[in-house]
């Protein structure tokens, strides 16, 4: 059995964030599976509404509802999350520092962003508060297979905080609790 940080190793905060929030009916309903494979294995997916993937894994399980139950595992993983600020380990918003892979668009010239992977758990944005999971020699080695198909370079950066553009706090009324500074 999987362990809570098993289940969400390689997952970005902003979709971890993003499973924990989103409408429990909504995200039930959006789980699914493809397969089987040439090996006869299922992946496992999580869509939006309107079809557009959110989460997939490398298909590696027995049926559909292995893969599918893995996910709903990785949702209540998510749910349960709670993230630890940097003020919370005795830092500053400030000392926060983000590792990501950006690049140009493959398909797009001129137009840059963050970069995807394939992880243990599917594609997902390459973002992370930890450089050891972003310049994994596995990623590293995934980075440059890509970068040698499309002929474009992707970098592993690093974000230090400059300024808070917006901040959004907890609300108790039911109305957007937002501010810019």
């Amino acid at each position: 059995m999987s362990t809570p940080n098993e289940l969400l190793a390689g997952l970005s905060i902003m979709t971890i964030l993003s499973l924990k929030h989103a409408d429990e009916a909504v995200l039930t309903s959006c789980i699914t599976s493809a397969g089987p494979d040439k090996d006869g294995r299922y992946a496992g997916w999580i869509l939006t509404p309107e079809g557009r993937p959110v989460l997939n894994t490398p298909s590696r399980f027995e049926t559909g509802a292995d893969a599918m139950e893995h996910l709903k595992k990785v949702v209540a993983a998510c749910r349960d999350f709670t993230p630890m600020s940097a003020a919370s380990e005795g830092g500053e918003l400030e000392k926060v520092e983000l590792f990501a892979w950006v690049g140009e668009d493959e398909f797009k010239p001129g137009e840059f962003g963050l970069k995807s992977g394939l992880t243990p758990v599917g594609w997902i944005p390459l973002v992370s508060v930890r450089l050891d999971r972003m310049n994994d020699p596995e990623l590293v080695a995934q980075m440059q297979t890509i970068t040698n198909k499309y002929d474009k370079p992707r970098r592993l950066v690093r974000f230090v905080y400059t300024e808070m553009v917006l901040e959004v706090t907890p609300k108790t009324d039911g109305n957007i609790h937002a501010a810019t500074p």
